[in-house]
């Protein structure tokens, strides 16, 4: 009933029409219709003019109807967020065109929510991924990439839309995205990348994959290896170093043991030279084994900590260095208010100030001075450690804090020691975030200063108590 509702209403329509235009040529219900030429031409004048005024109606309607459509599918062809619907009268024969354009429409709209949401996870985890990341056809052209890529390759936004080719400048990542593109596949491999006097390890990755029917695009992927490599080298260059140092102790150990062993025990006075050299390895194996210990706890996590004086400390050190202060006749002086007080993790601040008085007293020469003074700024609290000692070259300044390495005027004299001292030192401090500094002359002395930030020791649970 609903599909012929229209041409009914129609029907009426012209019903209504062909009535009005009877009563207006006088024609009353019950008589005998007995009209004139000019009355006819007056009644079909009057018929025609209704059904016209019926039509014109009712395709203006239409037109406003179709003109609706045709705005509404150029709104989705232009944006299909807009969500308005069409709404029509269930028995107008443009319903089922509305409906379909209203499912199309809600579609779209939730196509477009959808890809929204996909770019803006996209956009999310690009940017803050711990990879560089860029996306390009396979025509060369760039078509995104995240923070990262852009400081490794020297990209800006400009760079979108053109080819790389003509913006990477290195050889070795050329050659890979070349390779890539070609081989159409999977590709992974780890490439060196010069960066100004530094060179810079990624594992690299290409994703080679479908965007759409016969369409493809590449994402390749940066991942800095630098920092995993040099650690081990560094791990590496440790235990050779460590076995190296270990070795040294217990083969002099092995060695006089087994003469002993020997027959030499029968000897009262080498028997006596044999074992205080067994000693004195002894405590050099002991010394070491310690310092690589301390090494292996700089970093772990703690919330054990010591408040003490740093004169404390810094008496402490020294009254147990007494035999060596008054043997080489050392002028050791303290500038150090007796109130200052450091909470630090157990262990560390005393470690610190230990081992650079040692170092300092070591490394000097006889009658040489000291002297150890502490400063509170309104940041930082400053050690000095100055002493009138041998002095460290300029060469051998530059790798004074690394791990086992001594200075060859140390190993001149033979002045006993594991490496560690400064090293440990150094990671002590930067472990919170301060700066060890270093100031030396051949011959003429050292002065080390260690500077610890006020604001990082109160992050990480230190204080100063005055």
């Amino acid at each position: 009933m609903k599909k012929f509702r229209p041409y009914i209403v129609f029907a009426v329509l012209c019903i209504i029409t062909i009535l009005s235009g009877l009563l207006i040529i006088g024609w009353e219900p019950g008589a005998k219709l007995m009209i004139s030429s000019t009355e006819l031409v007056l009644f079909v004048f009057t018929l025609v003019i209704g059904l016209t005024i019926v039509l014109y109606v009712r395709q203006a309607r239409r037109n406003q109807q179709m003109q609706l459509f045709i705005q509404k599918l150029q709104t989705l062809q232009d944006d299909g967020s807009t969500q308005a619907h069409i709404f029509l009268h269930p028995a107008d024969d443009l319903f089922p065109l509305a409906t379909a354009v209203n499912n199309v429409q809600s579609l779209q709209r939730h196509q477009i929510k959808n890809l929204e949401r996909q770019e803006t996870a996209l956009n999310a985890l690009l940017t803050n991924m711990p990879v560089a990341a860029i996306q390009i056809t396979p025509e060369r052209e760039i078509l995104r990439f995240n923070t990262r890529a852009a400081n490794l390759l020297n990209l800006s936004m400009k760079s979108v839309g053109r080819t790389y080719d003509d913006l990477i400048l290195s050889h070795s990542l050329l050659d890979f995205f070349e390779r890539a593109i070609r081989q159409k596949t999977h590709l992974h491999e780890t490439i060196a990348v010069e960066q100004g006097n530094q060179t810079r390890w990624y594992d690299t990755t290409a994703e080679y994959y479908h965007t759409q029917a016969n369409e493809y695009a590449l994402w390749i992927l940066f991942y800095d290896l630098t920092e995993l490599i040099d650690l081990q080298e560094r791990q590496t260059q440790f235990v050779a170093n460590a076995s190296h140092e270990l070795r040294t102790p217990l083969t002099s150990i092995a060695g006089f043991t087994e003469t002993l062993l020997s027959g030499a025990q029968e000897d009262p006075a080498a028997r006596q030279q044999f074992l205080e050299i067994i000693q004195k390895e002894t405590k050099r194996l002991l010394a070491l084994v310690q310092d690589i210990l301390s090494l292996a706890k700089i970093g772990n996590k703690t919330n054990a900590t010591e408040t003490l004086g740093v004169r404390e400390i810094v008496e402490d050190v020294l009254l147990s260095q007494q035999d060596m202060i008054r043997s080489q006749g050392y002028d050791v002086s303290v500038d150090i208010p007796e109130t200052e007080a450091l909470s630090l993790p157990a262990g560390s601040l005393r470690q610190i100030i230990s081992n650079l008085i040692i170092n300092s007293l070591k490394y000097n020469r006889p009658q040489g001075k000291l002297h150890v003074q502490s400063m509170l700024t309104d940041d930082q609290v400053v050690l000095t450690f100055a002493d009138t000692g041998l002095g460290i070259s300029s060469e051998d300044q530059a790798h004074i804090f690394e791990r086992f390495y001594r200075a060859d005027k140390s190993r001149n004299q033979q002045i006993s020691g594991t490496g560690l001292g400064l090293s440990i030192v150094y990671e002590l401090v930067t472990a919170v975030e301060g700066q060890v500094e270093l100031d030396s002359q051949l011959s003429v002395g050292t002065t080390i200063t260690v500077r610890l930030p006020i604001q990082v020791l109160a992050s990480t649970k230190y204080s100063f108590a005055n």
